[in-house]
């Protein structure tokens, strides 16, 4: 994001926040081809899961570059931003630690909210209900993307790319994988990735079609 914001400040003088900005739109990486390409070679499945993990804090890392520099291009610059809004230069720390911190700090505390709720959900039924724990891993992490980036307002909006990601850290934890059944994890290993084959699909289809 740097090195790219750099190139385009040193050959075409933009004001270093456009820089920043397409800095941060460019660095959000794609691990799509790469993954496919380990999974041909036969490579280890932690190598693709670390590089799809490091892909996901990088598109956090990048929105929450994107939110603060966009603002900052439509008032014309980041002093500018803070002057129209009232705040003082701290406040850019404070939207950096609400967007990178306590969005994923929500996300976790969905993700053990979640868990426990399986936990008594099991205790009184004797087993988990696969629709149950399905859902959980479906609509939830919906609902707390909705919540971090619109619920709480303007002033209150976290990162739902890194709240999601802190949810899903909760259910891929050894405290969280113990919590669901056995039957229905391997039911989840081979529904997710469809669903993510499926909208991998569906976005790069869109996207050809607005390009085109």
């Amino acid at each position: 994001s740097t090195l790219t914001g750099g190139i385009y400040a040193w050959f075409y003088a933009w004001p270093w926040e456009s820089c920043v900005l397409l800095g941060g739109i460019l660095s959000a990486t794609d691990p799509v081809a790469v993954v496919a390409l380990l999974r041909e070679m036969g490579a280890k499945k932690s190598l693709a899961t670390l590089i799809e993990a490091e892909s996901l804090l990088n598109d956090g890392t990048a929105v929450v570059v994107f939110s603060i520099f966009i603002k900052a291009v439509e008032h014309g610059g980041l002093q500018e931003w803070l002057d129209a809004d009232g705040q003082q230069p701290a406040y850019l720390l404070w939207v950096t630690a609400r967007m990178s911190i306590v969005g994923p700090l929500m996300g976790v505390a969905f993700g053990v909210v979640t868990i426990l709720f399986l936990e008594q959900n099991w205790g009184a039924i004797g087993n988990n209900d696969a629709n149950v724990e399905t859902i959980c891993t479906l609509a939830m992490p919906f609902l707390v993307f909705y919540l971090a980036e619109t619920a709480f307002g303007e002033s209150w909006q976290m990162s739902g790319v890194l709240a999601v990601v802190g949810y899903g850290i909760v259910f891929a934890s050894p405290w969280g994988r113990v919590r669901i059944d056995p039957e229905v994890m391997h039911f989840l290993h081979e529904f997710w990735p469809m669903i993510g084959h499926l909208t991998n699909t569906l976005i790069f289809s869109i996207a050809g079609v607005l390009v085109v």
